[in-house]
């Protein structure tokens, strides 16, 4: 079953058909207030989950690397370590 839950900030926004299938896809989920921000800039962190929920199965090419300004407990360091 198709999911068609969308984003309540998508209503009128230009790509709101693309995001909502990747969406489907588990691609993206958008923030835990529910809403998806289109128009806003998009974090390292943000960036990392991007690339790894687009390419899961990516062969690893070399070890993580440790950013010295992410610290221990942010919400992605291991993710930002792995992309």
């Amino acid at each position: 079953m198709t999911n068609t839950a969308t984003f309540p900030d998508l209503e009128n926004h230009w790509a709101r058909d693309c995001i909502n299938q990747l969406r489907e896809r588990k691609l993206v989920s958008g923030y835990p207030d529910g809403k998806f921000r289109p128009n806003s800039r998009i974090t390292r962190a943000e960036f990392a989950v991007l690339m790894l929920n687009a390419f899961p199965s990516a062969p690893i090419q070399r070890g993580g690397i440790r950013f010295l300004d992410v610290p221990s407990n942010h919400w992605a360091k291991n993710v930002i370590q792995d992309a």
